[in-house]
């Protein structure tokens, strides 16, 4: 049975956006976090320093927008939806210039000064906001994002596992990256199918792999998992990266890579040494 206290915010949430003339898209991944204990915990395990600015992405009606505000951050917020945009600026102009908000699509901002970054995320845009933040990655001081978990999984998985992929070694090869907490379909609304997971990137130091060329390392790493369940040099053949067998199995010998290794088996600094090689 619900709780009395959740069945009330739904109704405040519900009935809000029903003022606002607003029905949630799930074209844009409209899911709105309703419990600001939630909102606090996501706050609080983005470690961001006291005073310093922050750019929330899609704050919708602003449950973190508020704990951010009260912390004494400095927000800007970038909401593609204008009624959000002007609901949230009249909901926190008592916090003058600490908080502004642009009605724009987050592919249009650029990220010129040092800030963190905050957002939850639509689904369908997970990919595309990663490797927009890996653009902006010089000015991000601290990323944390909550995403689908199976996707937040995907981008912390380690070699060996099903879940390593291209995206990992891809955001891994940028960042030091750490899953956070995880927070339940019901605890949004409309409720989500799936449970959501925060994943915390820190672009301020990244490994230091030696990638002579990252847009090969990136067409070496991609090759390698297209036929993921086949050996590496199938896809590495296939993208014409090698002329034949014999050249492919030459390079990763010479590598001390098994021939027979599949993509998920290499670890990044393999990746990495595999790519200098060409």
């Amino acid at each position: 049975m619900a709780d009395i206290g959740d069945i009330i915010i739904v109704g405040i949430v519900s009935d809000t956006l029903l003022s606002l003339g607003v029905k949630p898209k799930k074209s844009r991944g409209q899911n709105f976090l309703l419990n600001r204990h939630d909102g606090e915990r996501l706050v609080r395990d983005s470690v961001i320093t006291e005073g310093a600015n922050v750019l929330e992405v899609g704050p919708g009606l602003g449950m973190m927008t508020q704990v951010l505000l009260e912390k004494g951050y400095i927000v800007t917020a970038i909401e593609i939806e204008k009624l959000f945009a002007e609901y949230l600026s009249k909901q926190f102009q008592n916090f003058g210039a600490n908080f502004k908000v642009q009605n724009i699509d987050f592919r249009e901002f650029e990220i010129n000064s040092p800030t963190y970054f905050v957002s939850n995320v639509p689904y369908s845009l997970s990919t595309e906001m990663i490797l927009w933040l890996v653009k902006y990655s010089s000015n991000i001081l601290g990323a944390s994002l909550l995403l689908q978990r199976e996707f937040s999984e995907r981008l912390a998985a380690s070699p060996g596992s099903k879940q390593y992929g291209s995206l990992s070694v891809y955001i891994q090869s940028k960042a030091k990256v750490k899953l956070g907490v995880i927070i339940a379909g019901s605890c949004f609304y409309p409720a989500a199918d799936v449970e959501s997971r925060q994943i915390l990137i820190d672009f301020s130091e990244p490994p230091d792999l030696g990638i002579k060329n990252y847009e090969v390392f990136e067409k070496v790493v991609r090759a390698c998992f297209s036929m993921r369940r086949k050996k590496l040099l199938a896809g590495l053949k296939r993208d014409n990266l090698i002329e034949n067998t014999a050249q492919g199995e030459q390079i990763l010998e010479s590598l001390k890579i098994s021939p027979n290794a599949r993509a998920e088996e290499l670890s990044i600094q393999q990746f990495a040494m595999l790519a200098n090689a060409f």
